[in-house]
């Protein structure tokens, strides 16, 4: 990989992929030390140090070569033998670079490559080896204040970081007392849809909760998602609210219920559209997974319809777009989350209001998925 030249990327890419495999070889790395001597006297570096070398050489280029070289290094220091030797260095290494990053074209380059490796570290290594490291991580993240940096892409990638934070520090299991239907199939909730809100399964709380501490730290992991909701970027806005609903996921009902609660708190006339926008994805994200059980749809229907026809004048032009568009995506999650007689209080009104969207809305009448989809369900669900 001698050649740096902008148009070789692919073959610096492929190479890097490729090495990236030796993280599946299933003995100790050590066994690739010949110890050999050049005749300069010096001793060949080891296998391990020259991997990780190249990973964090490729952390700071522009291409499509930085991903590669996060891929490698999260799945490299996550080995068993080079996790004991290697991972809290490339930690404290990242969280360096991150900390003395500048503005300069190089220094962006490598802190958004080291919060890509990160975020792919906490993904692919297992729970128990990286949760020592987590808290350091994420009180490190939170001084640097990235989530008001000016780059868009460092935002993202410390959302991503954050979320993948918050499902280390809890366990990984689906909460019991989640919303589930007795059928994922359009189809075939369709064809039941004589059946009554008590053939749902709608599981107990007691049936698999366990009684266990939360860690404090959640508390800042939700605060920082929950600002990301309100980001200037759909990107941004888009990983926030996909972390919200996986977290909650694993939270107690009660926690839980907070969480919807401080989303919904989100809607008011002092927020600007990006909020909006947020809270629609996180409420959708939310309703899909199963987590916005029916007693909230009360507060949440009427939220989800000023949604709907959301629109603001700002000087000769008017923005709001984004925000029907999100709530169109709540609407379609609760179509497809919810039995048809938890929703029949309200489908009257969705209906009509979906229906404006579709057909109405001077720029969302031209999405043909729309009207395909959403149109067809809440019209057989308001027969």
């Amino acid at each position: 990989m001698a050649g740096e030249r902008n148009e070789t990327w692919p073959t610096r890419y492929m190479l890097i992929l490729w090495l990236s495999i030796t993280a599946m070889i299933p003995f100790a790395m050590s066994r690739f030390d010949s110890g050999h001597v050049s005749e300069t006297g010096e001793t060949r570096k080891p296998v391990m140090d020259r991997i990780l070398d190249v990973g964090k050489k490729y952390l700071t280029v522009t291409d499509k070569t930085r991903d590669a070289a996060a891929y490698l290094v999260s799945k490299f220091v996550t080995r068993p033998d080079v996790r004991i030797t290697k991972l809290s260095g490339f930690i404290n290494w990242s969280l360096d670079a991150i900390q003395s990053a500048k503005s300069s074209m190089t220094d962006m380059n490598l802190l958004c490559g080291n919060l890509s490796a990160l975020s792919l570290m906490f993904k692919h290594g297992k729970r128990e080896d990286i949760l020592p490291y987590a808290v350091l991580i994420l009180n490190r993240l939170s001084a640097n204040n990235l989530i008001s940096h000016d780059n868009m892409v460092i935002r993202k990638y410390n959302i991503k970081v954050v979320q993948r934070l918050g499902l280390t520090f809890l366990k990984p299991k689906v909460a019991a007392w989640r919303y589930t239907r007795g059928t994922r199939s359009l189809a075939d909730s369709l064809a039941k849809n004589g059946t009554t809100a008590s053939d749902c399964n709608v599981k107990s709380v007691e049936l698999d909760e366990e009684d266990y501490d939360i860690p404090e730290e959640i508390e800042t992991v939700i605060e920082l998602l929950l600002n990301g909701l309100r980001d200037k970027d759909t990107v941004v806005r888009w990983s926030a609210a996909k972390g919200v609903g996986r977290i909650t996921s694993r939270l107690p009902r009660e926690l839980a219920d907070d969480v919807v609660g401080s989303v919904l708190e989100m809607f008011t006339h002092m927020e600007l559209d990006s909020a909006w926008h947020g809270g629609c994805l996180a409420l959708a994200e939310l309703g899909r997974r199963g987590l916005l059980l029916p007693q909230r749809l009360s507060e949440v229907v009427p939220v989800v319809l000023k949604a709907l026809i959301y629109d603001e004048r700002r000087g000769n032009f008017s923005v709001g777009a984004h925000v029907r568009d999100a709530a169109c995506y709540v609407c379609w999650s609760f179509a497809r989350a919810y039995d048809p007689a938890e929703l029949k209080p309200y489908v009257d009104n969705i209906a009509r209001f979906v229906v404006a969207a579709c057909h109405v809305d001077y720029i969302l009448n031209g999405d043909d998925t729309l009207r395909l989809h959403l149109v067809p369900k809440y019209s057989f669900y308001a027969q």
